[in-house]
């Protein structure tokens, strides 16, 4: 039962964490960059004036899902005293189970707004869109597949996946396509910005909780109900939970290894401009 809910936890929250905290030091050093190399205000309208309004608004539409209030919402006001570019100020029941599990959603919302937006932005800006739609068919299908055969498997897959995603990106058509520069400074704009900051990382912590909760809750009432004898509806629930929490997990490494693709061309850039700006210094 433990195991069962561990298990479940890790596909529902720990993935999104893991992935989250690479995509957080990709952004962290890619602005660290422009920011020495370009100066802070490169940070604030070269690449905040997207960015931002995606990121507040993943927070803002899971306020809306988990019908939280929402007292203000600033999708792009820069204040340079508290070096706050936008903010989406909410509260909730706290009696609410529903509205304490949408805590986790709103606190990562720019995590996973922000991957469905470059998502959406390649499919309907880049050639091999349908490839794409594929690719997504295929590894959310294959990954209980993948991870049967052991940890190593399922990175395999996973590194699989992120090559997949660079061929799809650096080709010759696409270099020479002016809308794929477009496609790429959006991009550079959006994965920016989607580094959560301590308050989001805390809203988080409390839905993650709660969904922790929620799932030994179920657990455990799926083992009382096999004490009564009801084995084949116990064995149901715990594995669909499973397959759902695993489904679940894959399209989130599918959705965010596709960020952390961008957003590491992102840091590569920052690298090159700061770089750049070293030498012109000298």
């Amino acid at each position: 039962m433990v195991f069962n809910t561990l298990y479940q936890f890790w596909w529902f929250v720990g993935v999104m964490a893991v992935m989250g905290l690479v995509l957080y030091l990709l952004a962290r050093t890619a602005r660290r960059n422009y920011s020495q190399s370009v100066g802070p205000k490169f940070d604030t309208y070269f690449t905040g004036w997207i960015g931002t309004p995606v990121h507040e608004f993943g927070h803002w539409i899971f306020c809306l899902i988990f019908m939280h209030k929402v007292k203000e919402v600033r999708f792009f006001k820069s204040d340079p005293k508290s070096g706050t570019l936008g903010y989406v100020s909410h509260s909730y029941n706290k009696k609410s189970i529903y509205q304490k599990i949408g805590n986790f959603f709103i606190g990562i919302g720019p995590i996973l707004v922000g991957g469905g937006i470059l998502m959406a932005l390649a499919y309907f800006m880049l050639p091999s869109h349908i490839r794409m739609v594929n690719l997504f068919q295929d590894f959310t299908e294959s990954w209980p597949i993948e991870v049967s055969y052991g940890w190593k498997s399922g990175l395999a897959a996973i590194a699989d996946s992120f090559w997949v995603f660079v061929k799809l990106l650096v080709t010759k058509a696409n270099l020479y396509s002016p809308l794929f520069w477009v496609f790429i400074y959006i991009s550079l704009c959006i994965s920016s910005h989607m580094m959560l900051s301590m308050s989001d990382i805390k809203t988080a912590l409390l839905g993650a909780l709660m969904v922790l909760a929620v799932l030994l809750l179920a657990n455990v009432l799926s083992e009382l109900i096999a004490a009564f004898g009801k084995n084949t509806f116990q064995a149901t629930v715990s594995n669909r939970i499973n397959l759902i929490s695993m489904r679940f997990g894959a399209a989130s490494i599918f959705l965010l290894t596709f960020s952390v693709v961008l957003s590491f061309f992102n840091m590569l850039i920052s690298l090159m401009v700061n770089n750049l700006g070293g030498l012109m210094k000298k």
